[in-house]
């Protein structure tokens, strides 16, 4: 998408960001309305988290589960979160859209 925007490569922008925001270590991203299909994205992520092992980044996501998350089992849990675990973000679930103001003002 960049390219087809931009008409040139990513190359210098993605390893400023990378250096400046993912690998760094005082600085942690909120993702908000992040679906991480872009595999692309996702290795710079997988890539900072080996660069930082221990250190997250955080994602406001919704429960996929049958269920609510608060009713989810722990074993439960730990699987969903496993896929944005492995790449170095920890999601925040919540149930509804409307609970995303409330877990933002909670993070101030």
């Amino acid at each position: 998408q960049y390219t087809t925007a931009y008409g040139g490569s990513p190359a210098g922008i993605v390893r400023e960001v990378f250096a400046r925001c993912l690998a760094n270590p005082v600085r942690h991203a909120l993702y908000v309305g992040c679906s991480f299909d872009d595999e692309a994205m996702n290795e710079l992520l997988r890539q900072a988290a080996l660069a930082l092992p221990g250190r997250y980044h955080y994602a406001l996501l919704r429960w996929p589960g049958d269920g609510r998350f608060d009713a989810a089992a722990t074993e439960e849990v730990a699987l969903e979160s496993a896929r944005y675990v492995s790449i170095g973000v920890r999601p925040i679930w919540f149930d509804d859209f409307s609970e995303i103001p409330g877990l933002i003002r909670c993070l101030a």
